[in-house]
């Protein structure tokens, strides 16, 4: 098979710091990770491939909350594919979109335009998604 690819972007795994920050609150996390991917596989003939991507549509419309993280090294535009599926439903969606990022004009735009909320960094995508939770989810104490 092909090469991988590191979905990952220089070894930074946001999912998973993300997942340990949230540790004290009663949520479930769907992670499209996916441990086995190879940038190889195309098209809808290839059953992993197809599969992965249908997993992940499945979850994202499953989901009360969907988070796009538009990564610094990355050319995003599976990530923008993924925000225009849940950016007109009202609360769906938090985007990461740090200073510097590619495209980061038109996540601008766009989350402005559909109120949805986005932040900078990490730390911020935690406060912001313990805040849009409902009250009895949410952990006591600061939200940090």
């Amino acid at each position: 098979m092909g090469a991988k690819y590191n979905r990952t972007v220089d070894n930074y795994d946001w999912r998973k710091l993300l997942t340990t920050a949230l540790t004290d609150v009663l949520v479930r996390i769907y992670n499209p990770y996916h441990t086995d991917w190879d940038s190889s596989w195309r098209g809808v003939g290839f059953a992993p491939y197809r599969e992965q991507v249908e997993w992940e549509l499945e979850k994202q419309e499953k989901a009360d909350i969907v988070i796009i993280y538009f990564h610094l090294a990355t050319q995003v535009p599976i990530s923008f594919l993924e925000f225009g599926l849940c950016v007109r439903v009202p609360g769906k969606a938090i985007v990461v979109c740090p200073e510097g990022c590619r495209r980061r004009g038109n996540a601008q735009i766009m989350c402005k335009k559909h109120g949805v909320e986005m932040v900078d960094n990490d730390d911020e995508l935690r406060e912001e998604l313990v805040k849009s939770l409902p009250a009895g989810l949410r952990p006591p104490g600061p939200s940090l």
